[in-house]
């Protein structure tokens, strides 16, 4: 996730671009956090909606931390099936493009190094931002 903080920041940057309201949903709320704590000049606020932010235990059910307690071979071959029945056909729709493959690469890749959850952070006021436009 710091990886597209920074590749986001590198963007603003090249489109001059300061003290951002950066909208945000689901993954790309894990994202724009990152972004506000690794680049605060170039958050003005965060704005989340369904904000990927606190890990769970790692179990098969919806989310990313049910999806990324599958092995990836599991997940290929009866996990996508088994999380597209469980979310039901709206969250599905939203899925489907990215493929079994890619979704279980992304719940992965939003599975946090354990330190202050992103949550934790934002609660506490943790989270740097850039001076208002």
């Amino acid at each position: 996730m710091e990886e597209h903080a920074d590749a986001l920041a590198t963007a603003l940057r090249a489109a001059d671009v300061r003290a951002a309201r950066v909208v945000a949903h689901s993954m790309g709320g894990t994202v724009a956090v990152h972004l506000a704590e690794r680049h605060p000049e170039r958050v003005a606020e965060p704005v989340l909606v369904d904000a990927d932010l606190d890990p769970a235990e790692p179990a098969p059910w919806p989310g990313s931390s049910g999806i990324a307690a599958y092995t990836e071979a599991d997940f290929v071959r009866h996990g996508w099936e088994e999380t597209l029945t469980r979310v039901g056909p709206h969250w599905a729709a939203t899925m489907r493009p990215a493929g079994a493959e890619g979704e279980r690469h992304g719940a992965r890749g939003r599975q946090p190094r354990r330190r202050p959850d992103l949550g934790e952070r934002l609660e506490e006021g943790r989270l740097p931002r850039g001076p208002r436009a």
